[in-house]
Formats: structure tokens, sequence, C-alpha cells
């Protein structure tokens, strides 16, 4: 990274949050909990990819972007109080690390004791977009999760 840059210049992480559409996959599926949840989005800052280019010269008839992104249901069984206090604390500035978590078996609980929780590879953020499903336009890269996946 630049001097003073975090990684929110180069990654951006969006929730995606109710109501969705109402004619939406989610809320006609079991394991989406019927839409009760959110969806966690994480790709590139397309915007600031853009002004970096603009800065160095590049026009943007000339820029070529490639992405991957990822999303994620979150359940929200017990309500909405983890994500509340997230956005509270995220609304005062405060950072977050973004890590890879992994399961040691998946046929026991979600607790702490089962989880693979590597620091090594976390990554300080300080920004996250809160966007209702109703609100999300069409260029938007978020759409994608209005979208039911296809099984292949």
């Amino acid at each position: 990274m630049c001097h003073g840059e975090s990684a929110d210049s180069f990654l951006k992480l969006d929730y995606v949050v109710p109501p969705f559409p109402k004619d939406c996959w989610v809320y006609s599926e079991a394991d989406r909990n019927f839409g009760k949840g959110y969806f966690v989005h994480l790709g590139p800052n397309v915007d600031k990819a853009i002004s970096r280019a603009e800065e160095s010269g590049i026009k943007l008839e000339e820029l070529f972007l490639a992405s991957i992104t990822r999303y994620q249901w979150m359940d929200e069984v017990h309500g909405t109080a983890n994500r509340d206090m997230f956005k509270k604390l995220i609304d005062q500035g405060v950072p977050y690390l973004l890590m890879p978590i992994g399961i040691r078996n998946p046929k026991k609980p979600i607790i702490e004791e089962n989880l693979i929780i590597d620091f090594e590879y976390a990554i300080e953020m300080n920004e996250v977009t809160f966007t209702p499903g109703t609100a999300i336009k069409e260029d938007n890269m978020c759409k994608a999760v209005l979208n039911k996946p296809e099984r292949v």
C-alpha cells in the first residue's frame, strides 16, 4: 500500500440489509431464514481504483479493471443486535479486523473453541456501507446478492 492509505482504499465491505425487494429469492428460501438476515459483500474499492488510475494519467476509456467479489449470507435468528452494535462502532470510527476464520468441526456448534482464527492475515479496515436491498441500483456490484445463485 502507498504511504497513508488504508486497506479501505483497495477493498470495500458492504452489508446488504433488509428490506430486500419484495420478489427477492431470500424470502422463499429456508436456508436463507426466509429473509431474516443480511449479506456481507467484499470486493474491490472500484471508485478508489479509478481515482488512482486517473491520478496516474490513465484515461478512463483506457482503463481495464478485473475483480473478484465474495459474499456471504448471515442469518439473524436472534435479531439484529450484533449487526446494530457493529454499525454503531463503525459510526464512531472504531476500526475492525477482516481475517480468515475456519471451523474445526462443522458438526459441532460454532463457538470460539471450534473456530480457527488467523490473526496473522488480519487486515485493519475502517469503512463499511450498510445499504437496504431495496436501495441497490443496477450498477452496484452488490446487486449480485439479490439474484438467486445458479447451482451447477
